[in-house]
């Protein structure tokens, strides 16, 4: 077939003060919940318009697939906009959100499902099938469907690949971001971590950008386009490659095609178990199934060796990292973690070491700082910002908290030089951090016995609130309760209405709009609907992709 692959792709470009992106971590169930809920409250106040690129990673992944493919209103989809005050236990114990219900499910998988469970099954293929039938089933979005970044790149795979002409195909919502990044790891099969290579996955490309400090290294192939480094066994990225063509053999002549298309398309139902497969493990412990860490390659995408892919979450749980990558410089930056800010913690005694538990904040976060991990090389291996960066951040946060707030913060950041992640550096990022905790103007202003549920803690309806135990099986956490996912999205929803005012100083300035006489525009875009189909039908399109959906371009300021 013929597919695009670049080396350097235009998707990963120079730091560009232009792109605004919405970052969701991962944490499970939890961050799923804590999407739907965030992203309500920012649809509600036309925040999600300005955004170009979600990253996502683990259960943020999951809960975001419906919002960026499955038809509907938002309000059907990441349900109405609440009040505190309304939020009644009975309120509460309605089903959840569309988006939400997955992480109610008491998930079996269904004939319509990717596979049944049965003792000829591949345990993997079980997984994906309890992730499925949760977050992709209810939508129809199951299928083993190529992927493609638009309609309009699936009519030109289409045009250009005559055996793909009856195929079917998954592209993205036209209404919402243009590019949905989702997290994972590629490494060697059995090894250790410090092996593993990260890997963005998107309907459009998948894949990583190349190493921006090359050396001189004998290489084998790999899972194409990442590649072995023969002498320390390290896998090394060669670039991107069109989704739909993930799993193809890289042809010899090194011109950029794959020539053989994969047996079955790398769809939305594996990139979505991948990157959450830690979670997806939980749901197989708690079937009494045995859960693998390790997700093997497709037999087609096999090399000499053998490859496989990891929970995203492996290597960065936040999102933030892609971004960066990207050159994004305003991102808004939801952090789902595990723990809650200690207001009591003495900011006075940091040192270069800092234990998370200690402070009350996720690894996630203190890694882009320098801080974290047993061994100099795990503290760097995140870091993006300095370290001194980190204690103004953490004041305020506590500062906000005592006074009954959400954790929010705005910070313009230094970004530093990140050979792992191939990140640039050198220039600075506008970012608004909401940290998940405790919000006590919200919970005062609930109902009174909706507040005296919360009152009894591990005793009560909402055990560890907002930091979710959900019901399972042993140790496997596999859902929550309606009251649960509900109260969790409002709070979120809260948080997202609370930081608004801080989202939107980081947006670019809108660009007035030109107003032209009505016979004028109905010109203006026959014009430009002739150029677009000018341009497809010669190639230059599929050269250049955003010719055709940057706003900034040259054609689209015609």
């Amino acid at each position: 077939v013929s597919a695009t692959f670049q080396q350097q792709p235009a998707l990963l470009g120079k730091p560009d003060d232009s792109k605004t992106a919405l970052c969701l971590s991962g944490g499970g169930l939890r961050s799923a919940v804590c999407a739907v809920g965030f992203l309500r409250g920012l649809e509600k106040l036309g925040l999600m318009a300005p955004i170009e690129v979600l990253s996502v990673v683990s259960g943020s992944a999951w809960a975001t697939a419906g919002y960026m493919f499955a038809p509907g209103a938002c309000s059907e989809l990441l349900g109405k906009a609440t009040r505190p005050a309304e939020l009644t236990l009975d309120f509460l114990s309605q089903p959840p959100p569309r988006l939400a219900e997955g992480a109610t499910a008491q998930v079996m998988p269904t004939a319509r499902g990717t596979c049944c469970l049965s003792s000829g099954n591949n345990s993997h293929e079980v997984c994906r099938s309890l992730v499925s039938a949760a977050w992709l089933e209810p939508f129809d979005l199951h299928g083993e469907a190529y992927l493609a970044g638009s309609e309009d790149s699936m009519l030109q795979i289409k045009a250009e690949n005559s055996e793909l002409k009856d195929r079917a195909f998954l592209f993205p919502r036209k209404d919402r971001p243009g590019t949905w990044l989702v997290g994972s790891v590629v490494l060697p099969a059995e090894e250790e971590l410090n092996k593993a290579h990260p890997m963005l996955m998107s309907p459009e490309y998948i894949g990583a950008p190349m190493p921006l400090w090359s050396r001189s290294r004998i290489y084998e192939p790999a899972i194409f386009p990442f590649k072995k480094d023969v002498l320390s066994g390290h896998l090394v990225s060669g670039g991107v490659v069109e989704s739909f063509a993930f799993g193809g053999k890289a042809s010899s002549s090194a011109t950029g095609s794959v020539v053989l298309l994969p047996e079955k398309p790398f769809c939305l139902s594996k990139m979505i178990t991948i990157s959450g497969l830690g979670q997806a493990e939980a749901l197989m412990k708690a079937r009494s199934l045995e859960p693998k860490l390790r997700w093997p390659a497709e037999p087609e995408l096999k090399s000499p060796s053998t490859y496989c892919f990891a929970d995203g979450g492996v290597l960065d749980n936040s999102g933030l990292m892609p971004l960066l990558q990207l050159g994004v410089q305003r991102i808004t930056w939801l952090v789902s973690g595990l723990r809650d800010l200690n207001l009591d913690f003495n900011l006075n005694t940091m040192g270069d070491d800092l234990d998370p538990d200690a402070v009350g904040i996720d690894e996630q976060v203190l890694d882009k700082f320098g801080f974290g991990g047993s061994t100099q090389s795990q503290k760097d291996r995140n870091q993006v910002f300095n370290k001194a960066e980190l204690l103004p951040i953490l004041a305020e946060l506590q500062d906000r908290r005592r006074k009954g707030l959400p954790g929010v913060v705005r910070r313009s950041l230094q970004v530093l030089q990140n050979q792992r992640w191939q990140i640039r550096g050198a220039y600075k990022v506008s970012i608004v951090l909401v940290n998940l905790g405790k919000c006590s103007n919200f919970e005062q202003q609930l109902p009174k016995a909706t507040r005296d549920e919360l009152a009894k803690g591990k005793n009560g309806l909402f055990p560890n609130f907002p930091f979710l135990e959900p019901a399972g099986a042993g140790n496997a956490l596999v859902s929550y309760t309606n009251a649960q996912v509900n109260l969790l999205a409002s709070q979120m929803e809260y948080m997202a209405e609370q930081a608004s005012a801080l989202i939107r100083g980081i947006l670019p300035r809108p660009v007035p709009k030109l107003k032209l006489r009505p016979e004028l525009d109905v010109k203006l875009h026959a014009e430009l609907d002739g150029i677009k189909q000018a341009l497809r039908k010669e190639g230059p399109a599929k050269k250049y992709p955003s010719l055709l959906r940057s706003n900034s371009s040259p054609l689209q300021k015609v």
